[in-house]
């Protein structure tokens, strides 16, 4: 049996979106097959700790991935900017599940 892995940064403006590429090393030899990048949203118990001003933009996850790779070896597969979400990984070989062998 073999699962798709992935691995998710929630980026948080003013906290933690700095040092890309000690991420990238801390990251660099986990086997998974992805790494997603998603901002730090505005909502449930959070709303009690940080604020609106605490969502990047998805520019802003976006120019933080792409240093990322430049660093872990790994490209930008996919992004959705409505959901603040950047997609990355060697290649996007398996990606989908028509893609998998059976």
């Amino acid at each position: 049996f073999k699962a798709t892995t992935c691995v998710r940064m929630t980026l948080v403006k003013g906290l933690n979106m700095v040092h890309p590429e000690k991420y990238a090393e801390l990251l660099r030899d986990v086997e998974v097959d992805f790494i997603e990048a998603k901002g730090y949203m505005h909502v449930g118990y959070s709303q009690q700790r940080l604020t609106r001003s605490n969502m990047p933009s998805h520019e802003e996850i976006l120019e933080f991935s792409q240093e990322f790779v430049k660093h872990a070896g790994l490209q930008v597969l996919d992004q959705e900017p409505r959901s603040r979400v950047v997609l990355m990984g060697k290649s996007n070989k398996g990606r989908f599940l028509k893609d998998r062998a059976h």
